[in-house]
């Protein structure tokens, strides 16, 4: 499966299409010109047209012809709401991980800037005016954003320059057509391609060649029809196959309505294709289309595997691949267009099934959130939360489900389980939990209250933990609070314990949070909470030990009592978050040298296991380790980076009192050391280090850049050769060239210093350019204070 965002592989040959190709590439172009006409171009169709595949195709020539440095595909079908819910979508396929609570849209607009972005919408027609509204904010705001869409309607926004290209069926041949031209017809082609793959023997000659143009003609050139038709030839032949089309068209048009050919077309394909599966197969296709955005087979087992006559579900679904129902990806999820999905929908609903197949989906993503849960602070840690990642859209129709039919208890469980897997945090997805949490507690069913209060009481760490302030804890807290009155369960009150105890060190900087912190984990231990749980627990308790309390001692027990049982449960995210309380008491007793090795380790496995949550708390104590060490220029280039990490996630640490008053001091101390004008020129190349490495790349690798770049201060202050994951090494020359390149030198001023060739520095560039990925001299003059950083950098000649 693509990650999200990213356009999705070809699995089968693109066919046709060739004016409409380069109709919108010129459509576009325009777009990138001064006048700027063309900047959003939207496909119109009816379902079945081809709409989604030409542009993926589309988008896919703009980017690897180099004209946006970043092209992301915006899936829409079968998400519902406003417009948030849009802009949501949009941030997702961008990349952005949101932990605070600004508008969705300002994080939108603040990440596309003045770049060149194209984002493809696909399947906006069942929300057009939320698309509309989010659409003209953004392209009023971000100058270089073009926006290439998909619907069976027009959006209406033709005072932002929308062009509609409507693409209708492919070209089909005359009855009576040549044999040279009906070969040459899309449409014919179209059918030869998917009816070689499904009956590899298959030949266009003069025998096949007038019952194919038959078939095409009668499915008005509509590709998905086309390819839903040709994909039988593996159980029927050709002949019969064209009388059941001829049949099936009779049939959707004989009840005296009129109906356009194409659309008559589409459904009879879409009636005929399921009618004429075997009963387990139909069940089974309906029964999956409760799914979003794919499922696995155990997910198929789950929901859909009873009453199928006792075939087995992993073949079921492997006829339904071979009839084009579904695909089947590479990572071994099943995905299903959302045409067929919505049919499937329309038969389940019909046979009565929704109800009883959503509680199932429901059920199936509750188990599979629980055991995720157990899985966290174990060896399967990280294998639970990129699973779940995966799931989220599932999670989310599952939720919804809920909300729609008031299961405020199965919701706020499973919501619970993603709480304690720590998905909000890991995924970025902070806002968003709190949101969910917020809803389904509102929604005026009964739930028992010590569920209710668990699931504030998870609400309130999350809500502290993003930095918003004392009153915003205070109000989810008070919450927890009086759903525990109503319940003596000691789970309950462990959690709630916990909670206040979080509410006390980040957002009231209490010194008393170590000791209600030491309560909630006695309490959690009496219940046999998971070690997970407890894990946590006693993190944030060694933290505000290591911030509140005087006693070094405690706070370093605590710290390597922490260390040492993470490691002990091999559990790779918790063991790099172990090392924070520790770093955080080492460096204030004035032990950075000791800090700085556990805090590069902890950032080195963050990196490596694409945490986005963890950086922004390991790269500020990064900075106070080198600032107690004397290495104040690179502080300040540290604090920087850490800064434009709390952006990137869009986190406030200095919100929270343990990390406030220490910043400010250490910053203090720097800029007395070096002076205001040297701290502000060094902070700004650090914040500005993700920027720098853009090129094309998504938020997320803006984040792995800035963390590289930390730890490559840190290898040049150490003296260590420590390679950074993901770096791209320079040769030595190389590495010459690119920092006279960044001094503006041309190639026969590099050429004259080096004493080389003007040919050979040429040759060096384009290998630095090649290495970088990218495609200017400004961009490496750019990179070279990220990717070289170095204590000892000297001007050329120097």
């Amino acid at each position: 499966m693509s990650r999200a965002g990213e356009l999705p592989a070809e699995v089968t040959r693109f066919v046709g299409r060739a004016e409409a190709l380069t109709e919108g590439a010129r459509w576009l172009a325009s777009g990138r010109e001064a006048a700027g006409e063309g900047r959003l171009l939207v496909l119109t169709g009816i379902g079945g047209a081809g709409k989604t595949r030409l542009a993926v195709r589309l988008a896919r020539q703009e980017r690897d012809q180099g004209h946006y440095d970043e092209v992301k595909l915006v899936e829409l079908a079968g998400v519902s709401g406003g417009d948030d819910v849009v802009m949501e979508a949009i941030g997702r396929a961008l990349g952005l991980r949101r932990h605070d609570q600004r508008p969705r849209a300002e994080r939108v607009v603040e990440h596309l800037g003045d770049r060149r972005v194209l984002l493809v919408l696909d399947n906006c027609e069942e929300l057009v005016e939320p698309v509309g509204r989010s659409l003209t904010d953004l392209l009023r705001a971000a100058p270089g954003l073009s926006v290439l869409a998909t619907s069976r309607r027009s959006l209406g926004l033709h005072a932002c320059g929308e062009y509609d290209l409507r693409l209708g069926p492919l070209e089909v041949p005359a009855a009576d057509a040549a044999p040279d031209r009906a070969d040459a017809s899309e449409a014919v082609e179209l059918f030869r391609v998917h009816a070689v793959r499904s009956a590899p023997g298959f030949v266009l000659d003069a025998s096949t060649r007038p019952l194919v143009v038959e078939i095409v003609r009668l499915l008005d050139g509509l590709p998905l029809s086309i390819e839903l038709v040709a994909c039988r030839l593996r159980g029927a032949s050709l002949p019969s196959l064209a009388a059941m089309v001829r049949r099936w068209l009779h049939e959707l048009t004989d009840d005296g309505k009129s109906v356009p050919a194409p659309l008559a077309a589409l459904r009879s394909v879409m009636w005929w294709t399921y009618e004429s599966c075997p009963p387990e197969q139909q069940r089974l296709w309906r029964r999956l289309s409760v799914f979003r955005d794919g499922f696995t087979l155990a997910a198929a087992e789950h929901v859909g595997g009873d009453d199928l006559g006792g075939a087995p579900v992993d073949e079921l679904l492997l006829e339904l691949v071979d009839r084009s129902v579904l695909t089947l990806g590479r990572d071994g999820r099943y995905q299903m267009l959302e045409t067929l999905r919505q049919t499937g929908l329309d038969r389940l609903r019909a046979a009565g099934e929704e109800s009883r197949i959503a509680d199932r989906h429901l059920g199936y993503y509750r188990l599979l959130a629980h055991d995720a849960a157990r899985g966290w602070y174990s060896e399967r840690e990280i294998e639970a939360l990129q699973g779940m990642g995966r799931e989220m859209p599932n999670v989310r129709a599952a939720l919804s489900w809920c909300e729609t039919g008031n299961r405020k208890t199965d919701a706020l469980l499973l919501l619970c389980d993603l709480g304690a897997l720590r998905i909000w945090c890991y995924d970025g997805l902070l806002p968003e939990g709190v949101d969910w949490f917020r809803r389904i507690l509102a929604l005026p069913a009964e739930a028992p209250p010590e569920v209710e209060a668990v699931a504030w009481a998870h609400t309130t760490v999350i809500v502290v933990s993003q930095g918003l302030g004392a009153r915003s804890g205070r109000e989810v807290l008070a919450n927890a609070e009086r759903a525990l009155e109503r319940t003596d369960d000691p789970g309950a009150a462990a959690a709630v314990e916990y909670a206040r105890g979080t509410y006390l060190g980040f957002a009231a900087a209490s010194a008393e949070s170590a000791e209600v912190l030491a309560n909630a984990l006695d309490a959690a231990r009496r219940v046999g909470a998971p070690g997970g749980t407890v894990h946590m627990i006693s993190l944030f308790r060694a933290v505000f030990l290591a911030s509140y309390r005087d006693d070094p001692q405690e706070a370093l027990s605590a710290g390597r009592e922490l260390v040492a049982d993470a490691d002990r449960h091999g559990a790779r995210w918790a063991q790099s978050w172990a090392v924070w309380p520790l770093a955080v008491a080492e460096t204030g007793q004035g032990h950075p040298e000791r800090a700085l090795p556990r805090l590069r380790a902890a950032l080195r496995t963050q990196l490596d296991i694409e945490d986005a949550w963890g950086p922004p708390w390991f790269v500020e104590l990064c900075a106070w380790a080198l600032e107690s060490l004397g290495h104040n220029r690179a502080a300040a280039q540290v604090f920087g980076a850490a800064r434009a990490l709390q952006d990137a996630v869009g986190a406030d640490l200095f919100g929270l009192g343990v990390f406030s008053a220490r910043h400010t001091a250490a910053c203090d101390r720097v800029i007395a050391a070096i002076g205001r004008r040297a701290f502000d020129t060094a902070y700004e190349q650090g914040r500005s280090a993700g920027a720098a490495s853009r090129g094309g790349a998504s938020p997320r690798r803006d984040h792995a850049e800035i963390v590289r770049m930390v730890l490559r201060i840190i290898a040049s202050l150490e003296g260590t050769a420590t390679p950074v994951p993901g770096d791209v090494v320079l040769t030595r020359r190389e590495t010459e060239v690119a920092r006279l390149v960044a001094h503006n030198l041309t190639n026969r001023e590099i050429a004259a210093r080096l004493v080389l060739s003007p040919r050979t520095v040429e040759t060096h560039v384009q290998n630095v350019l090649n290495k970088w990925g990218v495609s200017s001299r400004e961009a490496v003059a750019q990179l070279v204070p990220v990717r070289l950083a170095s204590a000892d950098e000297t001007e050329p000649g120097g």
